[in-house]
């Protein structure tokens, strides 16, 4: 243990780090030292110091114990020595505590909420949320699908423009995503996008009576492009949905006591 100069708290090595030692010969960091109240006003060494030090490091500690205050108990799982007035584990998180004194599931699963939340804040930072997602897109080429036929009745111009806009703004939206989904190393999604085959039936009638009745080539232009992200979102958003899942319920399972409750 000694001459491996392991924090025996966490475990990390501490050779060229800022440490602690005491007569046994066992060591640890100037983090763990102080959030277990250590005394370290003598006993730190710093990394450079460590090397030339090392012969007298012992002898000048030989008669202090700065683990006395510690509670002197190890994982049963890692072995790794526990914090003071603590039954967590930090390195593998093992609750040591006797199941009677232990929370019960019921009351885990009121605490995982914030947990979740937490978790799926972290995920979210990393995944767009500006996609339309397949409900929006079903509500929203219904409910213009009916305005279409409406509007279309008395002013054909007026529906062109309606058209037209909302191919536009589906345009930039696919392309945006499909931007930051490159931008996140995962050009799988991206393809997905592009040749996706999940779509909504009912709203997909509306690009395509528009695109049967427009005479402007630039208007079946736009309107191949909004096809296109009418596919590419909803594929996109059901792949980027599961995926944040997956992260998210891949890390709750890491967490004690919860594997049992979102299995």
């Amino acid at each position: 243990m000694v001459d491996d100069k392991v924090c025996v708290i966490c475990g990390i090595d501490v050779s060229k780090k800022r440490r602690v030692k005491d007569k046994t010969g066992r060591y640890a960091c100037m983090e763990c030292a102080t959030r277990e109240g250590i005394d370290v006003k003598t006993g730190s060494r710093s990394g450079s110091q460590a090397g030339a030090n090392a012969m007298s490091e012992t002898a000048t500690h030989a008669g202090i114990d700065y683990f006395s205050t510690m509670h002197q108990e190890f994982c049963p799982q890692c072995g790794t020595l526990l914090g003071k007035d603590s039954t967590i584990c930090v390195s593998c998180k093992y609750n040591t505590a006797p199941a009677s004194e232990q929370l019960p599931q019921g009351m885990q699963a009121d605490t995982l909420g914030p947990i979740a939340r937490r978790i799926t804040d972290e995920v979210s930072a990393y995944i767009p949320n500006f996609y339309f997602g397949p409900r929006n897109q079903f509500i929203a080429w219904c409910t213009l699908f009916i305005a279409m036929w409406a509007i279309g009745s008395s002013n054909l111009k007026t529906m062109y423009l309606y058209i037209a806009a909302w191919a536009f703004f589906l345009a930039v939206t696919y392309v945006i995503t499909i931007a930051v989904t490159l931008n996140d190393k995962k050009p799988i999604w991206a393809a997905i996008g592009i040749f996706g085959a999940v779509f909504l039936p009912l709203g997909i009638s509306m690009p395509v009576y528009g695109f049967m009745k427009s005479h402007r080539s630039w208007l079946k232009v736009l309107w191949v492009v909004a096809i296109l992200a009418l596919f590419g979102g909803s594929s996109l958003y059901f792949s980027m949905h599961h995926a944040e899942w997956e992260i998210v319920q891949g890390k709750l399972a890491a967490l004690p006591g919860v594997r049992s409750i979102i299995k």
